[in-house]
């Protein structure tokens, strides 16, 4: 956690003051962009999960899809050949 601190303090660095709601005001937007860099890496990830799933749906309809026409030309020919008996 310290060294979490630590970096952060680096990368946005804010001087210390005997202003408190300064440095506390400071802190706080640090502490935001902070969390809305790890939201919009999360965000991200799961774009790219739904992309996937949205993927592999579409597989299973193509298949499902081309499975119904097999069975619909199947059933066709069942009853072709019920008729002519």
């Amino acid at each position: 956690m310290m060294e979490e601190i630590r970096q952060i303090e680096e990368q946005y660095p804010f001087y210390l003051t005997n202003d408190y709601e300064k440095e506390a005001a400071s802190l706080l937007l640090v502490c935001q962009i902070e969390y809305t860099k790890k939201l919009y890496v999360l965000l991200k990830q799961l774009r790219e999960e739904d992309k996937l799933h949205e993927q592999l749906l579409l597989e299973k309809y193509k298949s499902l899809e081309s499975l119904k026409s097999v069975l619909q030309e199947a059933s066709n020919l069942i009853r072709k050949a019920i008729a002519e008996y």
